[in-house]
């Protein structure tokens, strides 16, 4: 899937959640489907050791194989959890096409920035391939969008590009350097993100603010 924007689907990620995908590498028939009466593939538990789950056996020829370890973007599976919560006991299938058609579209879709670009994206491309496999009556997922914005929160990044937190910042001499190195610090305001180190502590927000039960 491609637009003038989005390249691909992130379907691949390294992280142990997400939706694996069901697919083993053989030594012989080299890169084979999970069966469908094999899935879903279930990944390890937390604590399990993943080199043991990742040996398998090849379905068609039954010699040893290894399974893709790496799994889907989370997107995959939010694309469509709106159609499971009108069926959510089916262990039959995803959903029933009665259930769903009933309850479909949603009235009104709240989501910030990445929701009005990616998300949504993701849904209707999901809600119209249902659609056209005969799944659902409907097309489009969503009968309202109300798109809300992003906050944003100072930013440190080091001269190599490291975000810092701001303790690991101090001003020296009206410019801003990195604790550690002395090299200078650039600031920007991006999105809020713990990698970004740019988020507020709600400890210190609630000592300044206050908190209503």
């Amino acid at each position: 899937m491609t637009s003038s924007s989005l390249r691909d689907w992130l379907i691949s990620r390294q992280r142990r959640w997400g939706t694996p995908i069901p697919i083993v590498y053989c030594p012989h028939d080299g890169v084979v489907a999970v069966p469908e009466d094999k899935l879903p593939v279930v990944l390890p538990k937390h604590g399990e050791n993943l080199d043991e789950w990742k040996i398998t056996t090849c379905p068609k020829c039954g010699s040893v194989a290894t399974r893709e370890t790496d799994t889907m973007d989370t997107f995959v599976d939010s694309s469509w959890y709106f159609m499971r919560f009108t069926d959510p006991h089916n262990h039959a299938q995803p959903f029933s096409k009665e259930k769903c058609d009933e309850l479909m579209p949603v009235d009104l879709y709240i989501g910030g920035k990445e929701h009005a670009i990616l998300h949504l994206y993701y849904a209707r491309f999901i809600s119209h391939f249902c659609a056209d496999e005969g799944l659902t009556a409907h097309r489009e997922p969503f009968k309202k969008l109300l798109a809300q914005g992003i906050i944003k929160g100072k930013t440190f990044k080091s001269k190599s590009g490291k975000y810092l937190q701001k303790d690991e910042v101090t001003e020296k001499e009206g410019r801003l350097v990195e604790t550690s190195s002395g090299e200078l610090v650039t600031t920007s305001f991006e999105k809020m993100s713990k990698s970004k180190m740019n988020g507020v502590e709600p400890g210190d927000f609630v000592s300044e603010w206050g908190i209503t039960l």
